[in-house]
């Protein structure tokens, strides 16, 4: 079992891959944006429950945003990361170094992709269509799993 984050704002997507990780056996947070804020890994993130709306249109990130919740980013095994978060300050490729900086494994989804090969070149060790990414879930975590257990040998 993996301890996951999602960092996707589509409405039907985040939902789904949360659910199929749990499915899965895995424990997966879903939030719709995020911001690096410290040099110890934390984040603040906005949970899907305190987007306005579930707009996220012109979201100002910092220590005072409404609804953001402080997350240490070194609680987590692998980061499923959009690469572009809509009305976001930071896109995904953005936060991709604070994730793979901590040892976290980075694995890039998104349906654009310039914006998967921006994230690899952050430090993702993958990526994959966000579409693909939901039908070869399982698959994804495996391989996220295998370049984990690479970095503790």
């Amino acid at each position: 079992m993996c301890k996951i984050i999602i960092i996707e704002d589509h409405p039907e997507h985040g939902p789904s891959l949360k659910k199929k990780l749990e499915a899965l056996g895995h424990e997966a947070h879903l939030f719709v944006g995020v911001n690096v804020i410290t040099d110890e890994g934390e984040l603040y993130v906005l949970p899907p429950e305190n987007a306005q709306d579930g707009v996220l249109k012109n979201i100002n990130y910092n220590r005072r945003t409404k609804g953001c919740v402080l997350i240490n980013a070194c609680d987590y095994d692998i980061a499923l990361v959009d690469g572009a978060i809509m009305g976001i300050i930071r896109d995904g490729f953005a936060v991709v170094p604070a994730f793979a900086e901590r040892g976290i494994v980075c694995v890039g989804i998104s349906n654009g992709h310039g914006s998967n090969q921006e994230m690899e070149a952050a430090g993702a060790k993958f990526y994959v269509d966000k579409i693909e990414a939901l039908e070869n879930l399982e698959l994804v975590i495996a391989n996220a799993s295998n370049w984990k257990n690479k970095e503790k040998e």
